[in-house]
């Protein structure tokens, strides 16, 4: 996960974003899922907003993954060709 705390000091995330990510850090992947099941807009809101906000490789690869685990983890309702 991305060193949320830091970055929120540093103003590059705003409380709520490290909300949102200390809510899924260091759950299980499929306690992940749920917790992006009951509000999948926010979270891909808020993985696309990090995007566009950081820019060290690192970070931007940990967000790229955040992004992808959402994804993959909800394949069946983010692919219209598999329902």
């Amino acid at each position: 996960m991305l060193s949320s705390q830091g970055y929120q000091r540093a103003s590059l995330i705003t409380s709520s974003e490290l909300a949102q990510l200390k809510k899924v850090d260091r759950l299980p992947a499929d306690k992940q899922r749920d917790v992006w099941a009951k509000d999948p807009e926010t979270y891909a809101a808020l993985w696309m907003g990090l995007l566009t906000k950081l820019v060290r490789v690192d970070t931007v690869g940990s967000a790229l993954v955040g992004l992808g685990d959402m994804i993959g983890g909800a394949s069946d309702t983010c692919n219209p060709s598999l329902s």
